[in-house]
């Protein structure tokens, strides 16, 4: 699973970064909402997956 989240982030940057490269004011903001998502999509990801698709993402109280 991470391998594909890892796909996805690198053509979510990929995209970030042709969009904040325009001309256009519309695109660059976007770009810059993208980016905000792929370095969070990122973070998750670095922290680890859990091995069970069951496993909730938040510690026990």
């Amino acid at each position: 699973m991470e391998i594909l989240m890892s796909i996805v982030i690198g053509i979510i940057i990929m995209s970030t970064v042709y969009l904040i490269l325009s001309k256009s004011l519309l695109r660059i903001i976007i770009g810059t909402g993208l980016l905000s998502h792929g370095v969070h999509l990122m973070l998750i990801t670095m922290g680890g997956l859990p091995k069970g698709a069951e496993a909730p993402p938040l510690l026990g109280a």
